[in-house]
């Protein structure tokens, strides 16, 4: 599967997209909460590069805030 090919399979790909811009930990529950059910963490933080991108929003299964990890779900 190419790097973008995963998008469309991904369960936030109709989601709105609101929910992964927030990097507030309250208010990023419901982007985690479909996070969790993905299994495409890997393809997700090479696409978004949010260290690379100081990205501020929910990625990979992570809430960031300027490229740093604010918080991360515990997937054990």
């Amino acid at each position: 599967m190419g790097l973008l090919e995963f998008v469309l399979k991904a369960p936030c790909s109709k989601a709105d997209p609101w929910l992964f811009d927030q990097f507030q930990i309250d208010l990023a529950q419901p982007a985690l909460a479909i996070c969790a059910r993905c299994p495409f963490w890997e393809q997700c933080d090479e696409l978004v590069a949010p260290r690379h991108s100081h990205y501020d929003g929910v990625a990979s299964g992570k809430v960031w805030r300027n490229g740093k990890i604010l918080a991360m779900l515990d997937i054990s």
